[in-house]
């Protein structure tokens, strides 16, 4: 899928950003859709964008299509708008952003199903990555990337339920509940 979205220019830029954000970086519809042009950091050589608390470097070809998207937003809006869009998947209403309902459509029009194709992409993520490092790409508490991590096996899988099982331990008892049910 990932070869296929990088590779056929008759696919809509924006259908094959969204699909590699979802695939590269388990990105839901409803996360993609809220992407504004500011969460896009570009010098020009190494472009940055905010996915979850720090940004990530996207590699090529997908900073292009983001370069893309930033300087010919699509929409059905932006003959109406006086100024570019703020969101970079801008959607059908002028001034905002795309649907998620919408987005889903055009990847599952693309053969791509959002929520086992995002959960196979955190699943991957989580193996190959530290929790530390998943948790801060894609914005999940450091409790629930050591989840993730454990769940999929990880390399640091033991070190990561032990951290989580130490943070448990060490919350505070809440009124009717033990620690370990606290969320």
């Amino acid at each position: 899928m990932v070869q296929q979205l990088i590779h056929e220019p008759d696919l809509a830029v924006r259908d094959r950003t969204t699909g590699l954000l979802l695939l590269l970086f388990a990105q839901p519809p409803s996360r993609i859709c809220a992407l504004t042009r500011d969460d896009v950091l570009d010098d020009g050589t190494t472009l940055r964008l905010h996915l979850g608390t720090h940004p990530v470097e996207i590699p090529p070809p997908l900073d292009h299509m983001i370069r893309e998207l930033v300087r010919h937003p699509v929409s059905k809006a932006h003959c109406l708008e006086p100024d570019p869009s703020r969101w970079l998947f801008p959607g059908s209403r002028a001034g905002r952003p795309m649907e998620p309902v919408s987005m889903s459509r055009r990847l599952k029009a693309l053969g791509i199903r959002p929520r086992p194709t995002r959960n196979a992409s955190l699943m991957v993520l989580a193996a190959a990555l530290p929790a530390i490092v998943f948790s801060r790409l894609l914005g999940f508490s450091e409790r629930t990337a050591a989840n993730w991590t454990a769940q999929s096996g990880g390399e640091d899988a033991s070190h990561a339920a032990q951290r989580t099982h130490r943070a448990a331990a060490a919350q505070p008892m809440r009124r009717g509940g033990s620690a370990d049910s606290a969320p």
